[in-house]
């Protein structure tokens, strides 16, 4: 780097006479440089780990000092506010650097227990994610938002009987908890015990109406089960609560094209709650795929063509978007274009995407 540093405008050696006479003199622009980067390095102020560490040093050479115990403990739980700042962003591993530094101070601490499983949890670390998760639930059991984390891990690594476990018990011991409510009927749907789910959802929406993500998990149901009057009704019923939600206008749509296909009457009204849901949040993959569907079924190919490539736009592993843009493009005569789209239609089946219990879970935190 010094020698580097030591080159001509031109780019080139000096020789190494002179090289060794700007190194006696101190004229050499490398050592300059190298003298400044070393007082900068010395006066700059230290990082916040390095603060924390020569607090901790100090607390344990003085464990009965009561201000250096305070001033550890302090800078400890500024680092732990700190590293749920960076769990916010998705920062985990800034985040587990914190958590693990701070873990003599805080191991006692429900939420550094909390956040300490949950960044492991996103960094993969499985096993000591679960410990420390069960530890927050272990120290503040009444805490929602640490059974929900533990809900979100196991549904994640498809330990749905655990979830439902979980769950169970945690809707005994909080029965008026819209959310541990939510938590359960989420485990039954990835259970495939949707009859139950259903009944749950639809008495958590009587009670709570103003529960939004409820009528996500119930939409998801009855579009499933083809309920199609069910999905407008409940479309219009958060179309009520909250008119700006596009939940609401995507499942009136939904639901009037079912209807539309199983009578065989005008797509008109599912469109235009389609296109209303797409005005409130253009980025719903989903209801761009159904307009496309609508468009293809009233004959408007060119247009249902536009919005499958608006859907892979947005979610480009859209397998079924994928494929019935394929069978418009064959239709077309577009063959090449068709064999492109049946093959990427093919690699996608073949992958395992189940992320539908993360999705609904996380829901209930929006």
């Amino acid at each position: 780097m010094l020698w580097r540093a030591c080159k001509g405008a031109a780019g080139k050696t000096l020789p190494a006479a002179q090289w060794l006479r700007f190194r006696f003199t101190g004229v050499c622009l490398g050592v300059t440089a190298a003298l400044v980067l070393q007082a900068q390095k010395q006066t700059s102020p230290p990082t916040e780990l390095e603060v924390y560490h020569k607090l901790d040093q100090a607390q344990r050479l003085k464990p009965r000092d009561a201000a250096a115990t305070k001033t550890w403990l302090d800078e400890a739980a500024r680092l732990a506010t700190l590293a749920a700042n960076h769990i916010e962003r998705r920062r985990y591993r800034e985040a587990a650097v914190l958590l693990r530094a701070t873990e003599r101070p805080l191991s006692e601490a429900p939420s550094w227990n909390n956040l300490r499983g949950y960044a492991e949890f996103k960094l993969g670390n499985a096993t000591p994610a679960l410990q420390y998760l069960q530890r927050a639930v272990h120290l503040d059991p009444q805490n929602e938002d640490y059974l929900l984390d533990i809900g979100e891990f196991l549904g994640t690594y498809r330990a749905h009987q655990e979830a439902v476990r979980f769950f169970e018990v945690a809707a005994k011991r909080m029965p008026q908890s819209p959310r541990v409510t939510f938590g359960l009927a989420v485990a039954y749907i990835l259970q495939n015990r949707r009859d139950e789910a259903q009944r749950l959802l639809e008495a958590l929406i009587g009670a709570e109406p103003r529960f939004e993500a409820a009528y996500k998990a119930l939409g998801e149901c009855y579009e499933d089960a083809g309920n199609a009057g069910r999905m407008v009704e409940l479309g219009k019923s958060l179309q009520t609560v909250n008119p700006r939600n596009a939940l609401g206008w995507y499942l009136e749509g939904a639901g009037l094209l079912q209807e539309g296909r199983i009578e065989a009457t005008s797509l008109a009204g599912a469109m235009n709650a389609l296109r209303n849901s797409l005005r409130l949040q253009p980025s719903n993959a989903r209801a761009h795929f159904l307009l496309a569907r609508a468009l293809q079924e009233s004959g408007a190919d060119q247009e249902a063509i536009a919005e499958l490539e608006q859907t892979l736009r947005i979610d480009p592993d859209h397998g079924r978007a994928h494929f019935v843009l394929a069978r418009l493009h064959q239709k077309a005569g577009n063959t090449e274009a068709a064999r492109i789209e049946f093959d990427r239609h093919s690699q996608i089946k073949k992958r395992d995407r189940d992320a539908q219990y993360r999705r609904l879970l996380i829901s209930i935190r929006e």
